[in-house]
């Protein structure tokens, strides 16, 4: 499986100095979520043709 590299981009919405540690982490999640998700669509794809190629 390959793991795209990332980068978390935050907008910051305040004067705070200190980032905003919950949306590092929402950023992570959803960037973890899709490169899972595409990896298993990947994969079921691949299983799929494998499956057609010994069908025909």
């Amino acid at each position: 499986m390959c793991i795209r590299k990332t980068k978390t981009h935050i907008n910051r919405t305040s004067t705070n100095l200190t980032p905003n540690l919950d949306e590092i982490k929402a950023q992570i999640n959803q960037d973890a979520f899709l490169i899972l998700n595409t990896s298993l669509l990947e994969f079921l794809n691949k299983e799929s043709e494998l499956h057609s190629e010994r069908v025909y």
